[in-house]
């Protein structure tokens, strides 16, 4: 029997289900399919929960107990999941791809650096070129993150805001995409990299009571998204 008609018949109220990644994803959406209430939290979520209440019982019917839990503590705080739109679900997947390329770029820098020291001209080239490649595929995702954004309405509006990038909007579309990471420090960066997160050097340079005009556009508009 699957876990979805094992569920079913007991018609629950919600159930909460911790994201792992890609991982949870199936079951999420075979609960939605069958309609059942589903709602997904971050792991922090759940790890300060179990500080909170002193679980140490990490075993899987252990975490089960703690979601019932944290679920019937804090339900009225939860969204319930919706089925993910195709743009917004192919948003998600551009900004994982996208983060294992920031921690191949971030790993790979950390390399340089060692070999540096070492001054091995061969490894150093072969670094060098690992850098490149990773960059052009880079600004390749942050491109096609642009043009996904670019056939959703809404991120134009979020997106004319001071300060407000595209990855930005990717969270304010998609509260449940996982929170982008920053690309290492770069000396000269790309306009195009700069634009994506909203951190241009005039947005930097901008009248803090614009930028906190605009935080406080930004909040209304969210309300009625």
């Amino acid at each position: 029997m699957s876990i979805v008609a094992a569920l079913t018949p007991l018609a629950p109220t919600l159930l909460v289900l911790e994201a792992t990644g890609t991982y949870h994803q199936p079951l999420l959406a075979a609960l939605l399919v069958a309609e059942l209430p589903v709602s997904v939290i971050n792991p922090a979520q759940s790890a300060a929960f179990r500080k909170q209440h002193l679980g140490r019982n990490k075993t899987d019917r252990g975490d089960a107990r703690l979601l019932a839990r944290f679920a019937e503590r804090h339900h009225a705080d939860l969204r319930l999941a919706t089925p993910q739109e195709p743009d917004l679900a192919r948003l998600r997947q551009l900004v994982g791809y996208r983060d294992d390329l920031v921690a191949q770029q971030t790993a790979a820098r950390n390399r340089q650096h060692a070999a540096e020291w070492a001054g091995d001209a061969l490894i150093l080239g072969w670094l060098a070129d690992d850098l490149a490649d990773l960059r052009a595929r880079l600004a390749q995702v942050n491109r096609a993150i642009a043009a996904v954004l670019a056939t959703i309405p809404d991120s134009a509006v979020l997106t004319a805001q001071v300060g407000v990038g595209l990855l930005t909007a990717v969270l304010d579309l998609d509260p449940d995409a996982p929170v982008p990471e920053p690309e290492p420090w770069d000396p000269q960066p790309e306009p195009s990299s700069l634009a994506l997160v909203g951190t241009s050097w005039s947005g930097l340079a901008g009248d803090l009571a614009d930028r906190t005009a605009a935080l406080a556009r930004l909040a209304t508009l969210k309300e009625g998204l």
